[in-house]
């Protein structure tokens, strides 16, 4: 058994070794910082341009309508409503479904990158085709939450932003829910629905949905399920 005299000395020796091997390895993850938070390149930038699918606004369509409709039967509603405060919430609404369809896609595409490199109609996208690191996409993803977020508290009234909260989660949880369940799609319907619950919150004076928005958001959730079911179903994915 050592003594803590040779104990002691022993550690002194490896000491210097461990230091060496961190003082070896600064470099490589200063580099490799420096890599993460570069300038992004053309490639790059369009890359993160498919990753939110902004070349089809199909995605921005679908989440919007639900809310336009909302909208439009607060101010068929609501007598003490202007048309111009109808059309300046929509405007503002259609601007961040934009950003929640980038989002959606963005992370869809991020959990899914290593399935899409394995199938015909995806494998050419940004990521399996290297056109953008996991790690920067990464990045590109937390810019757009912090941004989405930071805009969510600045124009949406309480009611409307505790609604729509109730479906954050689900933009993460809904790529995964594709490798380990068949109805995949029923969160999908849930995410871009909720818009018509948010139209009543944001312009009622009470915050308070009647029983219309219910039965629109059981509509629309099953023609989303419908159309996702599909369209994955008829291709491959």
């Amino acid at each position: 058994m050592s003594s803590p005299v040779a104990s002691y000395f022993a550690l002194s020796a490896e000491a210097p070794a461990a230091l060496r091997s961190l003082r070896q390895s600064v470099p490589s993850k200063v580099s490799a910082l420096q890599s993460l938070f570069a300038v992004p390149t053309a490639t790059e930038l369009q890359a993160c341009w498919e990753l939110c699918r902004l070349q089809n606004g199909m995605g921005c369509a679908t989440v919007f309508l639900p809310l336009a409709w909302s909208i439009a039967m607060v101010y068929h509603a609501q007598a003490n409503l202007t048309g111009l405060e109808a059309l300046t919430r929509a405007f503002v609404y259609f601007f961040l479904c934009i950003g929640i369809k980038c989002l959606i896609m963005t992370i869809d595409d991020i959990l899914d990158y290593d399935i899409d490199a394995n199938v015909e109609r995806t494998k050419k996208r940004a990521l399996p085709r290297g056109a953008i690191s996991i790690e920067r996409a990464w990045l590109f993803f937390a810019m757009q939450v912090v941004v989405g977020v930071a805009l969510a508290y600045k124009v949406l009234s309480a009611d409307a932003l505790a609604i729509s909260m109730t479906v954050w989660p689900l933009y993460v949880l809904y790529p995964t829910c594709k490798r380990w369940m068949s109805f995949a799609p029923v969160p999908l319907g849930l995410m871009f629905n909720i818009g018509v619950f948010m139209g009543w919150a944001d312009l009622t004076k009470d915050g308070v949905s009647p029983l219309t928005p219910s039965c629109h958001l059981h509509r629309r959730s099953l023609w989303t399920i419908t159309y996702e079911t599909s369209t994955t179903s008829g291709q491959g994915r």
